[in-house]
């Protein structure tokens, strides 16, 4: 109880109440004697005092409160505001290396796209896409680069305007080093052939996978390719990883592909020697007799169907084709794929070599 009335609200304000009630009482008993009322009034003051005292000490406390409110509340201030000045400047800095990174990626932008118009350049120095007049072989050529930068490649090679051979295929991979190793493969092949003129053809390929081991060493890229050596009455053909090349006697059309096997068939070139026994396949060849080679881009792009083009429909438009020169059945065969791929944009590299013996 001595806490309920010396600390409590409540027994605070009962006790006045209850020592109100006593002068009350006591005023009661002395009119009843009659005497005059003496102790109402000061029991009265006295519990106007202690309310008083007792609101008093309540605003104190919320005063008090309150003060350390607005003490917490302007510490909390100064301190959001010194937050947000070091988030202001913050951002400051890092708008600042956005807008420096963005000058650098600006400027590296250029610098890629300057290397690709000069990396498109080479390349297209060295492929220009038109065919060589030969006296034994019409020949017709067409090279068509998806983007700036082809990652196919070609080479005829010819002596004194008689056809020796040729190789057609593909470098992988998208970037401007696959579209420059395109360059480097031609001139690899090159060189290889014209040592190898009097050597077998399997160590021709050999000789060039070889190489091209060497040279590929420190990239991941590798080689797709057809191999041709053509002689007088005949051509020999290995093929690593392309499309199997077509060849049209009169109206019949045929696979350079041995009939028991595809035992002329390499998966591909420059990133492992050769282990195995390569059979080579010799094709004999007559007047008129007219041979297609084509890259993965031709027979393998999709018209608006998602229909695959396919070497099925190369024979077919082959078949069709206008057979005056190399050059008709060419554009025979393009114009064929171009109505088959309407409307569909050209997404991978296109190289196609017709050769019709003379």
């Amino acid at each position: 109880f001595k806490w309920f009335f010396l600390h409590s609200d409540t027994g605070k304000i009962m006790a006045g109440t209850i020592i109100f009630l006593i002068t009350i009482i006591f005023d009661i008993i002395r009119a009843i004697n009659g005497d005059l009322i003496l102790w109402t009034k000061f029991g009265f003051a006295f519990f106007l005092l202690g309310a008083a005292s007792l609101l008093a000490g309540k605003f104190i406390n919320i005063y008090n409160e309150m003060e350390q409110l607005k003490i917490g509340l302007n510490r909390l201030v100064e301190e959001r505001t010194e937050a947000l000045a070091k988030t202001a400047e913050e951002l400051t800095r890092l708008n600042k290396k956005i807008e420096e990174t963005s000058e650098e990626l600006k400027v590296s932008m250029m610098e890629s796209d300057r290397d690709l118009r000069l990396a498109s350049s080479v390349q297209k120095g060295f492929f220009t896409g038109e065919a060589p007049s030969l006296e034994d072989w019409d020949c017709a050529l067409r090279y068509t680069p998806a983007q700036s930068l082809s990652g196919d490649f070609y080479d005829i090679y010819q002596a004194n305007k008689q056809l020796k051979g040729l190789i057609i295929g593909s470098v992988s991979g998208k970037s401007v080093a696959s579209g420059l190793l395109t360059v480097l493969t031609r001139h690899i092949g090159f060189r290889i052939f014209n040592e190898n003129l009097t050597k077998p053809m399997a160590q021709y390929v050999y000789n060039f996978n070889k190489a091209l081991v060497r040279e590929f060493s420190s990239v991941e890229n590798h080689v797709l390719c057809s191999m041709v050596r053509i002689k007088p009455k005949s051509i020999e053909h290995i093929n690593a990883g392309m499309p199997t090349p077509l060849i049209m006697r009169g109206n019949e059309i045929e696979m350079l592909m041995s009939k028991e096997a595809n035992d002329t068939a390499l998966m591909l070139l420059g990133r492992n020697q050769i282990s195995e026994e390569l059979n080579v396949l010799e094709v004999p060849v007559v007047k008129e007799d007219v041979l297609v080679f084509c890259t993965q881009g031709l027979v393998t792009a999709t018209n608006a169907k998602n229909e695959m083009y396919g070497i099925e429909r190369v024979k077919e438009s082959l078949k069709k084709a206008d057979k005056e020169s190399a050059e008709t059945i060419m554009l025979s065969i393009l114009a064929d794929f171009r109505n088959f791929t309407t409307q569909k944009r050209l997404s991978q590299d296109i190289t196609l070599i017709v050769l019709k013996k003379k």
